[in-house]
């Protein structure tokens, strides 16, 4: 319940759904605040898109995937922490793990999603570009995802609570971040291909 955003005491609140609102809502802003973070990048970003507009395509695919990996790597490290498995001493090694599952997962993915761009937007560079972006991605997500429930737990605030939020709206800013600027470091080769 609390990596949703809500709280067990909400049971007693059955009958009342502002009370049950007042749980939930801090977390969901948190979210919408992210979202629209990610859509100012997005207007940014406005050129390259403009020039390439096959990219949009790819921005549910990559900040999705970048999120699920985020929430697999949190939810990992969140129990680990919560059953004693994993501490301060052996959170690098969590750490580097999950980089490198991340790494692998995004190899995988960004291969299927990149031959997948390309074949249908006949664009060899666009795949390029999707296929690179998505194992970046998919990587900093894993990294992040393990990386803030370990931070939240450091400082003393409960990382079950927290993490879900800031995992979520950091995957989102940072996939599309990765993502544009790979297309506009690409750009010229894409309006070539």
């Amino acid at each position: 319940m609390k990596m949703a955003g809500t709280v067990e005491e909400e049971y007693s609140y059955l009958d009342n759904i502002f009370k049950a609102s007042r749980f939930r809502l801090p977390w969901l802003i948190t979210n919408l605040l992210g979202g629209l973070l990610t859509g100012y990048l997005m207007w940014l970003f406005k050129i390259t898109l403009k020039e390439v507009l096959a990219l949009v395509t790819f921005v549910p695919v990559i900040t999705g995937m970048g999120g699920n990996v985020g929430t697999q790597s949190s939810s990992i490290v969140v129990r680990g922490i919560a059953i004693g498995k994993i501490d301060y001493s052996k959170i690098y090694r969590v750490l580097f793990r999950e980089v490198r599952v991340g790494f692998l997962m995004g190899l995988t993915c960004g291969l299927v999603v990149g031959f997948i761009g390309y074949i249908w937007h006949h664009n060899f560079i666009l795949g390029i570009v999707v296929g690179i972006s998505m194992t970046v991605a998919m990587t900093v997500a894993a990294t992040m995802g393990a990386m803030v429930p370990a931070f939240f737990h450091k400082i003393k605030i409960d990382p079950a609570i927290a993490s879900g939020p800031f995992v979520t709206t950091a995957n989102d800013i940072t996939g599309i971040l990765i993502y544009f600027g790979c297309a506009t470091f690409f750009l010229k080769y894409l309006l070539a291909g």
